[in-house]
């Protein structure tokens, strides 16, 4: 019998979420033979590892290590919500508000504002310009922070074009608004898109 292919039904790859990875008996041992230390007095040389990786692999100056995707996004947005009832713009299926038990408005204190997802993953960019709102407009809460993910959960793992995410930080930048990017799935979207990771969190 020949062994299945992407064309068969048998083939399978689950990309709707990272909780559906399984470790490998290497990846437990790594794990459990990893060097400790104390990481609140800056003493764990794996986790000071694995944040400089981390920001060798996403181009970014600095990283911190949380327990979950939840748990990123949760601590992400309560940096950009540093005054209460700040307002962030996302996807209609967005992890961050279907999935994640509402800790973005009872615990960082944002407001959400929702746009049409598209059916590829990206966000109607025309909705999202539409519905920045500025500091200046002090009758309204200010935007803080458009958030998006990739790949998309809710949608089955889809990857979301890259095109997309350049077109809105050009659209970002205009407004000096930060972009938020839930990358739980990450890496399975710049396996797919064959780019390095830097290229999708720029």
């Amino acid at each position: 019998m020949n062994p299945p292919t992407p064309h068969t039904s048998a083939f399978r790859i689950n990309l709707r979420s990272d909780t559906v990875t399984r470790p490998t008996p290497h990846v437990r041992a790594a794990m459990a033979n990893a060097v400790v230390g104390d990481d609140a007095h800056g003493d764990c040389p794996t986790m000071q590892r694995l944040e400089t990786l981390a920001c060798d692999i996403t181009g970014k100056e600095a990283a911190c290590f949380v327990v979950s995707g939840t748990a990123g996004n949760l601590c992400s947005m309560m940096a950009y919500c540093q005054r209460k009832g700040s307002e962030v713009i996302t996807g209609d299926k967005a992890h961050i508000i279907l999935y994640e038990g509402g800790g973005i408005s009872a615990v960082a204190g944002a407001l959400v504002r929702t746009v049409p997802t598209h059916h590829d993953g990206s966000l109607d960019l025309v909705a999202v310009e539409h519905n920045i709102r500025k500091s200046e407009d002090l009758m309204f809460p200010t935007t803080v922070a458009i958030a998006t993910e990739t790949t998309h959960c809710s949608l089955g793992g889809k990857v979301v074009p890259l095109q997309f995410f350049q077109e809105l930080r050009a659209l970002a930048d205009k407004y000096s608004v930060p972009v938020h990017l839930d990358g739980a799935r990450l890496f399975n979207a710049s396996a797919a898109l064959g780019v390095e990771t830097k290229v999708i969190t720029e």
